[in-house]
């Protein structure tokens, strides 16, 4: 394109310009009423959003694609794109025409991208939308994380590509940055929106000062991180790029936090998608536990709720706190009466952050001054009804009298919603404006007298007198009228059906009505970026107050749902231990109509539990419900339980469900056992570790020699708190070998040929899965059930499936004799089971385990 610049018009030459300097980014190309786009951003635009594809002029005899948005709808289309990972820059009209034919001046006002965008209408309420940027150095590998919204700004430092996924895990960014040189890129393959940064951007000392100039500091030793460089470079990699997005100074970020793993309870991607803390299997919030717990009133509640289901905490002070203002709420604290505030509260995190953006609208301070008159009321409230547990989210509710007084006297009760239009600033507030205004008002009442003394002057009932942009005030008369206009009447536009006059009176009139529109609109202005930059200056107590009422409205959903189920305070405690009492599955109690059978679990001197049953018994909704409770007690949440003492728990890992990775190679198999050896080679004696039913993806026999190597493993290594669910009876006998082993079981009775489950789990194991009358329940045909029925008859009484195989009758095939005689078998089998009982299968690790049982089957084969 721009080799055929010389070709072009001057509106196409601008344009081309500009998307030189952003090649890779949709831009929004302001153009009168609408926002075009050209060429392949057309393509592009018209593709993702549906839109007309249309054209405009050529180049090299080629029509040019356009695709075009109106301007007052741009934040809908902008939406849309920013949820498929898309960015887009804006373009707009930053000057008018000078009187002459030159094109107008435009400049880019902004870049908008998933990670920064905090505007009302396109970033979405519930998401807490964070950009992250990644940086490998020599030793160390850097992830950092900016929330534009709330303006936290944190940096973590990992030794592999390992420990860095998990910091990444837990940020769920949904943009990232990285160098051009990173080479594992599979870890981010999920994200919808990455780019890559040069080299450049990453420079140490470029990035220090970066650092240094954002917080206003000659060090960055007061933030952890002065001698950390590879969290300087991606932090000051990460800042510069968002800085050169918004084209404004950030000032609502106020300083950085390194972020550690022994704050938390680590929550890989794996067990947040299979013990479905934020969503479903499908993607969807039904059927989460944030879906049972969120009862928050405010946007910025429900985002931080979402962290901390993410990030539960190992400081039981902290944990503590929260369950003793929960308790506070339970007791005698009027919750109507708080919901009924915190409902009114917008949501001032993000209009704090379009403050100190310079972007913040008319809308945002009158929900800003609404909610800040109710911090008052809240702060009543816990003089009166809250104890010493309240006593730091009260004294973060600053009561900001001077900001909350400005507000209201400056800004109507409901304003404009663009400024640009007027009617912001309130009556009274300003004598030079309600003078103009006043003019105004009164233009109109003296055009309704020159309307109607010109159509008693002239006798023409149907006289108008109008308004318009381009001819400003004129009189409208018909064509039929035509011959009793007055001499005096200047002909300004002749329409179809009538004619258009001015006459030096209206000329005079629309002359002072506009100047003073133009003169009210610039006062307005001006006292407007006043109360902005006021704001600016209160904006760390502002975002302390936007922070307490989002953990205030988070605890009250808690008391909320703790009233509502039933539940009950947990005893949090440092030792290593996991004891509930009763407990029950917060999600499935709420979606299933019949009453909940409770199970109880106690790791102290038993850490590794064996659970044996049927199919559908209830194996993998308690081994979930025991993880759900941990976590629903480490966030400071009421349980479901009777009881329950939860101790120090470092992390989480499952390895649960079923699913391959076909993109990246990976079988199901696969999968499951990268899983395995991720819980081998990382957890402790203080995780809790879910495995569900390991080794279905090979054959039986390799299967279970995997599992119960696993098994023993985590009983002579590891010795982490481990609920195992098997269908394999080789795991059953392992409490005998291990004291810290024990089998429970699930259990199902035959009452008129119909199995009964008792989602009851009972000490001791059981042998029998009831698959067959599962596959009944599920719907698969008679015929197959009735054969499956006989054929576990015949491989019960015959002892493998190969041989039922070769004795089902099948008139097409003849059988022909084994190749080996009976005596070579003999030998050879009893020479396998020699060597088994050879194996001192307590000292083997899972992998030698694996290589023996590979040796057997090839000398088998």
């Amino acid at each position: 394109m721009s080799d055929s610049k010389e070709q072009i018009t001057p509106l196409m030459k601008q344009y081309l310009d500009i998307k030189s300097q952003y090649p890779d980014t949709l831009l929004f190309f302001r153009m009168g009423d609408f926002y075009e786009l050209f060429f392949e951003d057309a393509k592009k635009v018209s593709s993702l959003l549906d839109l007309t594809l249309t054209k405009r002029g050529n180049i090299k005899g080629e029509p040019i694609p356009m695709a075009g948005i109106p301007y007052h709808a741009v934040d809908g289309y902008l939406s849309r794109l920013i949820k498929q990972g898309v960015s887009a820059v804006i373009c707009e009209q930053s000057a008018a025409p000078d009187g002459s034919k030159t094109i107008m001046v435009r400049n880019v006002s902004k870049i908008v991208t998933p990670g920064t965008v905090t505007d009302e209408g396109i970033a979405p309420d519930s998401l807490d939308n964070s950009i992250a940027c990644i940086f490998k150095g020599k030793n160390y590998y850097a992830l950092s994380t900016l929330s534009l919204s709330s303006g936290a700004f944190t940096t973590a430092l990992a030794s592999d590509i390992k420990g860095i996924t998990l910091y990444l895990d837990k940020a769920s960014p949904v943009e990232l940055l990285y160098p051009e040189n990173f080479k594992e890129t599979q870890i981010f393959s999920d994200i919808a929106c990455i780019k890559k940064l040069p080299l450049w951007s990453f420079d140490l000392k470029s990035c220090y000062k970066t650092l240094c100039s954002q917080f206003n500091t000659s060090s960055l030793f007061g933030f952890d991180i002065e001698n950390l460089d590879e969290c300087i470079s991606a932090s000051g990699a990460l800042l510069s790029y968002v800085k050169d997005t918004q084209n404004v100074s950030l000032q609502h970020i106020r300083n950085i936090v390194r972020d550690e793993q022994s704050n938390y309870v680590v929550l890989d991607k794996c067990a947040q998608r299979n013990l479905e803390l934020l969503s479903n299997l499908r993607g969807e919030e039904q059927g989460s536990l944030l879906n049972i717990l969120d009862k928050t009133l405010t946007p910025m509640g429900s985002r931080l709720l979402k962290k901390w289901l993410i990030q539960p905490l190992l400081d039981n002070s902290k944990v503590n706190k929260r369950l003793d203002i929960i308790e506070n709420l339970l007791d005698s604290f009027p919750k109507e009466k708080l919901e009924e505030i915190l409902r009114s509260i917008g949501d001032i995190e993000r209009i704090v952050a379009r403050v100190a953006l310079n972007t913040a609208r008319p809308k945002d301070l009158s929900t800003l001054r609404d909610a800040l008159n109710l911090i008052p009321q809240i702060k009543n409230l816990i003089a009166k009804y809250g104890n010493s547990s309240m006593s730091d989210l009260d004294s973060a509710l600053v009561d900001l009298k001077e900001i909350r007084q400005l507000l209201q006297s400056a800004i109507k009760d409901t304003p404009s919603t663009l400024l640009r239009d007027g009617g912001v600033i309130a009556d009274g507030y300003n004598a030079l404006l309600d003078e103009l205004r006043s003019l105004m008002s009164g233009s109109e009442t003296l055009l309704s007298e020159i309307e109607q003394r010109e159509r008693e002057a002239t006798g023409i009932n149907t006289l108008k007198v109008n308004f318009n942009q381009v001819h400003g005030y004129y009189i409208e008369v018909t064509k039929l009228n035509g011959d009793k206009v007055p001499d005096h009447y200047i002909r300004r536009q002749t329409l179809k059906n009538s004619e258009r006059f001015i006459t030096p009176e209206l000329k005079d009139l629309e002359e002072r009505t506009l100047n003073a529109k133009a003169q009210s609109l610039d006062i307005e202005k001006e006292i407007f970026d006043g109360i902005i930059a006021t704001l600016q200056s209160e904006i760390p107590s502002l975002d302390m107050i936007a922070k307490a009422i989002s953990a205030f409205d988070i605890l009250l959903s808690f008391a909320r749902v703790s009233e509502l189920n039933n539940y009950t305070r947990p005893e949090i405690t440092s030792q290593s231990v996991i004891t509930i009492n009763e407990g029950r599955h917060p999600v499935v109690e709420k979606l299933n109509s019949k009453p909940f059978v409770a199970n109880s679990i106690d790791f102290n001197s038993k850490k590794v539990f064996i659970i044996s049953g049927p199919n559908m018994g209830g194996k993998s909704t308690f081994m979930r419900q025991v993880a759900l409770i941990t976590i629903m007690a480490r966030i400071g949440c009421f349980v479901p339980a009777a009881s329950a003492r939860i101790g120090h728990i470092d992390r989480i890992f499952t390895r649960i469900g079923a699913s391959d990775d076909l993109s990246s190679g990976r079988s199901t198999f696969m999968v499951e056992m990268e899983e395995a050896a991720s819980i081998l080679n990382n957890a402790t004696d203080n995780s809790l570790v879910l495995m569900d039913e390991v080794g279905r993806g090979t054959s039986t026999t390799e299967g279970a020699a995997l599992a119960l190597s696993i098994a023993r493993y985590l009983c002579s290594s590891i010795k982490a708190m481990t609920l195992f669910s098997t269908h394999y009876g080789e795991l059953l006998n392992l409490d005998s070998s291990y004291a810290i082993a024990q089998n429970i079981c699930f259990k199902a009775q035959e009452i008129k040929n119909k199995i009964v489950f008792l989602y009851h789990a009972y000490e001791g194991s059981q042998s029998y899965s009831y698959g067959i009358e599962v596959g009944k329940i599920a719907g698969l045909p008679n015929a197959v059930i009735d054969q499956a029925k006989k054929d576990i008859k015949d491989i019960l009484d015959k002892g493998s499936i190969s041989q039922i195989q070769n004795t089902l009758s099948d008139d097409s095939k003849e059988h022909t004799e084994p190749g080996a005689d009976a005596h070579e078998r003999d030998d050879l089998n009893t020479d396998i089971i020699d060597t088994i009982k050879s194996a001192d299968l307590n000292c083997m690790t899972p992998l030698e385990a694996l290589n023996l049982l590979s040796a057997l089957k090839a000398r088998i084969n």
